[in-house]
């Protein structure tokens, strides 16, 4: 009878729906296990790969193609999905697939089996197109799920712009308040958003000018960061009060409504759409993401 891994304490997981790479996921044993334990993956590039080692009992699995996870702590295990795949697509194509199969089996066995605790994971989440030192917008075009954590590719800035749009509604519908609590509850999500982040990096220029108005955003963002930085040097009592924050020292919550008021004004931005800022804010990590696992 084959022994199934479980995602650990959280019941927002979609199996039939694709992860990003990098996500941080944790696993469990469904059921206990006396055994000391190893934990490892292998990764299929293709579904008829990942369904020849299914079919075959794993049998074709050499030492090599095991990839093992020092991150674990009895029967629970958490890592970051791999941040790299074999098969990143250089050119536009329609289907694409990428999948890992996770095991944990008795230490003593050199090759997991169907046998031992196993789940495969659907990898298949993607940004743009290209390398990850080489992205591009695609010029296919997605239709969006009404369900967005089924949501398997993003193709252009403007999708990844409408799919944060469509989590920051969801959060909302779900009455999730918190950050933090909302993305470690629903990781498909936060993976996604990191990974779009990770892809269309916005601090590269050269990615910026081959995006539509690209240049325009850059001549935008130079006007934000100058407006940003004359407010905060010529005002001594702002630069007094971010100094102090990265000190991680107390900040007159005043100090900082003021300061965002004044952008606002340089920018020509409606106070009324402005961030609420609560006095009890911390710096605590909104969500786990590895870029360089």
């Amino acid at each position: 009878m084959n022994k199934t891994l479980i995602f650990h304490e959280n019941s927002h997981i979609d199996l039939n729906a694709s992860f990003a790479p990098g996500t941080y996921i944790e696993l469990q044993l469904e059921k206990e296990s006396d055994k000391t334990l190893n934990w490892s993956y292998v990764e299929c590039n293709s579904e008829k790969k990942m369904r020849y080692l299914l079919d075959a009992d794993c049998r074709s699995i050499e030492a090599k193609d095991l990839k093992f996870i020092a991150s674990f702590k009895g029967n629970i295990c958490g890592f970051h999905l791999p941040i790299s795949r074999d098969n990143e697509p250089i050119k536009d194509i329609k289907d694409y697939k990428y999948y890992i199969i996770v095991f944990a089996y008795d230490k003593k066995k050199a090759i997991p089996s169907l046998e031992d605790f196993h789940i495969v994971i659907d990898m298949s989440f993607r940004v743009g197109v290209g390398r990850d030192e080489d992205v591009k917008e695609s010029k296919l075009r997605n239709d969006f799920n009404s369900d967005i954590i089924q949501t398997n590719c993003i193709f252009s800035v403007l999708e990844a712009v409408e799919f944060l749009k469509a989590c920051q509604s969801f959060k909302e519908k779900a009455k999730e308040t918190n950050n933090y609590e909302f993305f470690k509850n629903y990781p498909q999500l936060a993976g996604k958003i990191a990974y779009i982040y990770y892809r269309f990096d916005l601090a590269n220029e050269k990615f910026i000018k081959s995006v539509s108005d690209g240049d325009k955003y850059l001549k935008e963002r130079e006007k934000f960061v100058k407006v940003a930085s004359d407010i905060y040097i010529k005002n001594p009592i702002y630069k007094m009060g971010f100094e102090k924050k990265l000190q991680n020292e107390v900040v007159d919550i005043n100090i900082i409504e003021d300061f965002l008021k004044d952008f606002a004004k340089r920018l020509g931005i409606d106070e009324k759409v402005l961030p609420v800022i609560s006095s009890n804010a911390s710096g605590l990590n909104l969500g786990s993401y590895n870029k360089f696992a």
